[in-house]
């Protein structure tokens, strides 16, 4: 799907090293031109990631949240946009609507 919009997608556990998981989370957020963020599971340090990517600029036109549908949001994530998902096929599908959208808003942008 990635390969499809021309866009390079990058996960943490297909590096390896012993490199703090912090510092690695850090320059994969600081480098990447989205982030696709996943809310399943109410794992603390992604409320880390999130402020962390926003704090470097990141913000509604380069961020997507997703979560399993029947997800319970942190009131933190209640008033922003969340894509809810039941299965990969309806995920993937919604990535490369919304990627494909992101992209076109960056072109007409240029």
């Amino acid at each position: 799907m990635f390969e499809e919009l021309d866009l390079e997608a990058c996960r943490l556990d297909q590096y390896a090293g012993s490199n703090g998981i912090i510092k690695q989370i850090k320059a994969l957020i600081w480098d990447g031109e989205y982030c696709v963020i996943d809310l399943s599971g109410e794992r603390p340090n992604v409320y880390y990631e999130v402020r962390y990517a926003h704090g470097i600029g990141h913000n509604g036109d380069t961020i997507i949240f997703i979560a399993d549908k029947g997800t319970k949001l942190h009131v933190y994530f209640e008033h922003r946009a969340v894509r809810f998902f039941a299965d990969t096929e309806e995920l993937r599908a919604m990535l490369t609507e919304f990627l494909e959208a992101m992209l076109s808003e960056d072109d007409d942008d240029e």
